[in-house]
C-alpha cells in the first residue's frame, strides 16, 4: 500500500464502495455490531455499579470538558492512577449525558463493537501486511 514519489512516501487510500468483498466485509461488520448489542441490551437498563462512585460521581475532573479540565486529566498526579483515555471518555459522557448510567452503557457498548470489529479485521495497511485475506471474504 505504499508508493515512494520524489523520496516521499505516499499512501494509497482503500476504497470501501462497490464490490462483493466490501459489501460482505460490511455486512460481516453490521452482524458483529448486532451479535454485540443483543449480548448487552440487557445491561442498558441497570445503573451505576460501586467502583462507578469513585471514576464518575466523586471525581471533579469528569466534570470539566474545558482545555483546563482536559490537561488536568492528562496531568500525572503522585499516589492516583493514570487513566487518561478511561477519564476523558467519562468527561464526554457527563457532558452528553449528565449522572444517566444509560449513555455510559451505550459509549460502553460502541467501544465493544469497534473492539470486537478491530479484532476480527486488524489494520493491515496500517500493519504492513501486503496481501491478507479476511475469513469468508476470499
Amino acid at each position: 500500500m505504499e508508493l515512494r514519489r520524489n523520496g516521499v512516501d505516499q499512501f494509497r487510500t482503500v476504497e470501501l464502495t462497490g464490490g462483493s468483498k466490501s459489501l460482505k466485509l460490511i455486512g460481516l461488520c453490521v452482524l458483529i455490531s448486532a451479535f454485540v448489542a443483543i449480548l448487552y441490551f440487557n445491561s442498558l437498563g441497570n445503573q451505576f455499579t460501586n467502583w462507578d462512585d469513585g471514576m464518575v460521581y466523586q471525581n471533579p475532573q469528569v466534570r470539566h470538558l474545558d482545555w483546563t479540565g482536559i490537561k488536568k486529566i492528562f496531568t500525572l498526579e503522585q499516589g492516583n492512577t493514570y487513566q487518561p483515555v478511561r477519564v476523558l471518555s467519562y468527561a464526554i459522557d457527563y457532558k452528553i449525558w449528565g449522572l444517566n448510567p444509560l449513555g455510559y452503557h451505550i459509549t460502553n457498548m460502541l467501544f465493544y463493537i469497534l473492539t470486537c470489529i478491530m479484532v476480527f479485521y486488524p489494520p493491515s495497511p496500517i500493519c504492513g501486511i501486503k496481501k491478507r485475506s479476511l475469513p469468508g471474504l476470499s
